[in-house]
């Protein structure tokens, strides 16, 4: 790029994009956001290639310049372009522009010759590589443009993850501040490159694996956000069950760790579910860590012990990192309304039970009592009965002594007469 451009820019173009999220211009967008590739030193890998398209069909022209990127510091997940002359790094000489882009018209139809300067056909180009950088104005029928590149890696390159940025700037507007100042703003697309080097490399992760729950869960908070309102914790009434997942990646290459989480409960001894972790393979810089969000665990009335033992895969060649934790979930509410259920139901079962007693103590009591009542009576009427008999006998008894001392007097006088 020509130097007398950039002394026009008033402030540092940043450029901030998601690895994995297009952050298109406003005209023209990109087709290739993220390429990954493995290298050995001393290796060339030829016939690359950025697609760029005009949207506004205006003929926009871009500026191709070639930068390092790293992790946005502020920002997880996001990557901060690297445009201060001290924060390049030489790596970003490995990649060699071709001197001329190419449409897809031409790689069908024949090249006019007066415009690239070279034979008739695409197949009889003599395409020249090298680093200068010159704007190129697009076609303004919105043909799809090919902007082919090489990447030549030096012999001496150091193994691990190289990350490079291929930025293509369009033409700043010229625009007025809040004061009045004249402020050249320009829009960007960039495609990532992350070209790993053999050699020594670490492939080298650290897993940090907690259960909890997040007090906020907007779902416009990214999982580093919602970091902030993560409470660690093993202890539950009821779920969900929350888990926070970050890995820091300690090693010298990018690394894309997935796996899965297996969570058992230790009253019931079964596997209850399964959770994927990183299903779209988002990527850990070097010496950076990232969150990770799963979605919640568990509905409904549970109860018991439960580990969750999480099982990653990363590096080259595969190999995995487990990590585990327990914790409980004791509904103490549903426990209290069933114990409180119980003891109602065993103190209703007690009260009709001594109900139930009381009336058959009381029956048996009254039984008793006629049945007493009954002897008694019963005792009372024979007593009567001897009475009669006796009152009988002592009135035959009186009766017959009265006869006899009548007969006896009777005897008496006759023999007195005689």
């Amino acid at each position: 790029m020509k130097k007398s451009f950039l002394s026009i820019i008033a402030v540092a173009i940043i450029l901030m994009a998601s690895i994995f999220i297009s952050q298109p211009a406003e005209a023209v967008t990109i087709s290739q956001l993220n390429l990954e590739i493995v290298a050995r030193p001393g290796e060339t890998i030829d016939e690359q290639l950025v697609q760029l398209y005009d949207e506004s069909f205006s003929g926009a022209t871009v500026y191709p310049v070639v930068y390092n990127f790293t992790e946005s510091p502020e920002k997880e997940g996001a990557v901060l372009i690297l445009t201060d002359p001290q924060d390049l790094k030489p790596d970003r000489s490995w990649i060699q522009w071709a001197n001329v882009p190419i449409t897809a018209e031409e790689t069908e139809e024949n090249v006019d010759a007066d415009e690239v300067d070279v034979e008739e056909t695409e197949e009889d180009i003599d395409i020249v590589y090298g680093q200068e950088e010159i704007p190129i104005t697009m076609p303004a029928e919105g043909t799809l443009v090919d902007f082919p590149y090489k990447i030549v890696v030096p012999r001496d390159a150091e193994p691990g993850t190289h990350l490079i940025s291929l930025v293509f700037q369009l033409k700043p507007s010229k625009e007025t501040d809040s004061d009045g100042a004249a402020v050249y703003v320009g829009s960007n697309v960039a495609t990532n490159i992350f070209i790993k080097i053999l050699g020594a490399t670490i492939d080298d992760i650290e897993v940090d694996f907690q259960s909890g729950v997040f007090t906020n869960k907007d779902p416009k908070l990214s999982p580093a956000d919602k970091k902030d309102f993560f409470e660690s914790k093993n202890f539950f009434l009821k779920p969900p069950i929350d888990f926070l997942i970050t890995i820091d990646n300690q090693g010298n290459t990018h690394q894309k760790p997935d796996g899965n989480i297996k969570i058992i409960n230790d009253l019931w001894g079964s596997r209850t579910e399964e959770i994927q972790v990183n299903e779209v393979n988002k990527i850990i810089l070097p010496g950076t860590d990232r969150t990770f969000e799963v979605p919640s665990y568990g509905t409904g009335l549970m109860i018991g012990k439960y580990r969750a033992k999480i099982t990653l895969l990363y590096g080259d060649p595969l190999r995995p990192v487990q990590k585990e934790i327990s914790f409980w979930i004791i509904p103490l509410v549903e426990i209290l309304i069933i114990l409180g259920t119980i003891i109602l139901i065993i103190i209703i079962i007690v009260i009709i039970r001594r109900m139930r007693k009381g009336k058959r103590e009381a029956k048996e009591k009254d039984k008793e009592e006629k049945m007493r009542q009954q002897i008694v009576d019963e005792l009372k009427g024979n007593i009567t009965e001897s009475e009669v008999v006796e009152e009988k006998k002592e009135k035959k008894i009186k009766a017959k002594s009265k006869k006899n001392i009548g007969n006896g007097k009777n005897k008496a006088k006759a023999y007195n007469k005689k």
